[in-house]
């Protein structure tokens, strides 16, 4: 059953009293609820839009820095090897989370409507973990595997043994 919050029976109260119960929350009358319902829906759509637009802003800033192209991003595009070494020598490959952050600009919002209060700060590094190899890898990191047989006869194993030869030729700072 969907009810708004004007609509009500008594077994509707009776749920959010057991609910609140449950919860070990304080039973709350009906018009106190009204009450603070009512303040909270403007807050929410005033945050809801702010973080949209910090959001926007944050892949704006990713895509007009981001200069990095994948291994198998325009294979065929090209139709001279001039614009394949003008590609290359323009792309500059990026493994440390440091740069990456230095080049997008990348910042953390910290935001209180109520006071009105926007903070900005940069983002803290990744974490690295330390594969058995002496190589690392973040979780910013990306590893593309593909299948090695066709997709009706790719198992389990043959994903986790894909995983393990990458995780030996993965090249790390």
């Amino acid at each position: 059953m969907i009810f708004h919050m004007t609509d009500t029976c008594p077994c509707d109260e009776n749920d959010k009293n057991l609910r609140a119960t449950m919860y070990s929350l304080p039973i709350t009358a009906r018009h106190v609820v009204k009450r603070i319902a009512g303040r909270i829906v403007p807050a929410i759509a005033t945050t809801t839009a702010t973080v949209a637009g910090l959001v926007c802003l944050e892949l704006l800033k990713y895509v007009i820095n981001n200069n990095q192209y994948d291994d198998d991003d325009h294979v065929g595009s090209f139709t001279s090897e001039k614009e394949i070494n003008t590609l290359a020598a323009t792309t500059t490959p990026i493994n440390n989370c440091e740069q990456r952050l230095v080049q997008l600009k990348s910042r953390n919002s910290f935001l209180n409507l109520a006071l009105p209060v926007i903070l900005f700060s940069e983002p803290g590094l990744c974490r690295q973990t330390r594969l058995p190899n002496g190589k690392y890898f973040s979780l910013w990191d990306r590893w593309t595997i593909r299948p090695c047989k066709q997709v009706d006869k790719y198992r389990l194993t043959d994903f986790i043994d894909q995983i393990k030869v990458s995780a030996y030729t993965l090249d790390g700072p």
